[in-house]
């Protein structure tokens, strides 16, 4: 069972893996930019395999440029030394692999496009993910299985992308508003993160969070992602100090701060949570076997009840019925599916103009016909 998991999580990494020498759009160009050296010898950033970090940018325009999208890319995670150490071989734990343009099958499409009609004008910082660990780790030592050493460097690699975007356009300093978005890995960064993040930014500016498909439950009636796996990752990640301290103070298990469901209550700013009662990284099972319909229905009444008691009054909530995994990263989602005759560009537009907090929950699936078969995610 454990390895199947591995495997499983493996393969969701997998889906992260540029191919060298695709084209970029020239409508989504971003510029690749890796950490000034100072920067990151002074905060010892490294990913999982040593080598620097990297992410990209653009600058905004038309009177937008302090107006900030800082997006966390997914990717799965590592929990023992052997996952960490296989991850230093992909584009989820060394830099080696980045190249000056994103695929276009990968790119940064849905709330981060230039022509998103409400925040397209906006600066985008595209941070890369190699640390394994959401961003949390933060161990001084590495260590070593078989021939390959391993650095857990996640929370050092976060303030200095922050450092390294500042010294580039000036995001801690000049920002006015700005969206911190995530998806899978990264969207569950962005409930551990959100806090550390604001102290980061202007008093003064407008920060939200808008994390997509990051909503893990971390239990071990899961069929992926158990509590067993995340206490082996903390276990080896030293993660401690990058977690809330109330959420640290409040909860004996200090890994269960690790767990969105617990860490959203103490998130200091309003949250806009898009997530799929059907989320595939969640929830594997094969429709076409005995029994699963039935898994699929539970799981997701399971999830919708963990999301609808951790949610606070600055909370809304758009979750939907498509058997899919990340859903801001491509148009025909962001645009094209329907909760309650809204989309998620509409809801997002209200969240954020209006304080408009609603909480949709969608129907049963299959039974949302504005849900689109195409490749989602990547981002």
């Amino acid at each position: 069972m454990i390895a199947a998991l591995i495997a499983c999580g493996m393969a969701m990494a997998g889906l992260y893996n540029e191919k060298p020498g695709a084209s970029f759009a020239s409508d989504y160009d971003l510029t690749l930019k890796f950490l000034d050296k100072d920067i990151a010898d002074a905060n010892g950033a490294k990913c999982l395999d040593g080598t620097n970090p990297g992410y990209y940018y653009r600058v905004g325009s038309n009177g937008d440029e302090n107006k900030w999208r800082i997006h966390l890319r997914g990717g799965a995670w590592c929990f023992t030394d052997e996952t960490c150490a296989q991850r230093t071989k992909s584009t989820v734990g060394t830099s080696k692999f980045l190249t000056p343009n994103i695929s276009g099958a990968e790119a940064p499409f849905g709330f981060m496009n230039t022509s998103e009609p409400h925040f397209g004008n906006w600066s985008l910082a595209y941070v890369m993910y190699c640390d394994g660990s959401s961003w949390t780790s933060n161990r001084t030592d590495s260590t070593t299985t078989g021939n390959i050493t391993v650095w857990h460097r996640g929370r050092p690699n976060l303030y200095s992308f922050m450092q390294d975007i500042e010294r580039v356009a000036g995001v801690m300093s000049k920002s006015t508003e700005v969206v911190l978005t995530g998806t899978s890995a990264g969207g569950m960064a962005e409930y551990l993160n959100a806090n550390y993040l604001r102290t980061l930014l202007p008093p003064a500016a407008k920060t939200v969070l808008l994390p997509d498909a990051g909503f893990f439950l971390f239990s071990n009636t899961t069929l992926n992602y158990n509590y067993q796996q995340l206490q082996e990752g903390w276990n080896i990640w030293n993660s401690k100090a990058a977690l809330d301290p109330d959420c640290i103070a409040d909860h004996p298990h200090h890994v269960d701060c690790m767990i969105p469901k617990v860490q959203l209550p103490y998130v200091k700013m309003p949250v806009f949570i898009m997530q799929s009662l059907y989320d595939t990284a969640q929830n594997h099972c094969n429709t076409n076997s005995p029994g699963c319909n039935a898994s699929i229905a539970q799981y997701r009444n399971w999830l919708q009840t963990n999301i609808s008691n951790s949610v606070t009054p600055q909370t809304a909530v758009f979750a939907t019925a498509c058997r899919q995994h990340e859903e801001s990263c491509k148009d025909a989602d962001w645009d094209g599916i329907h909760v309650g005759g809204v989309t998620p560009s509409s809801a997002f537009y209200d969240f954020y103009h209006n304080q408009d907090y609603t909480r949709r929950f969608d129907v049963d699936w299959p039974n949302n016909p504005t849900c689109v078969n195409i490749v989602h995610g990547g981002c």
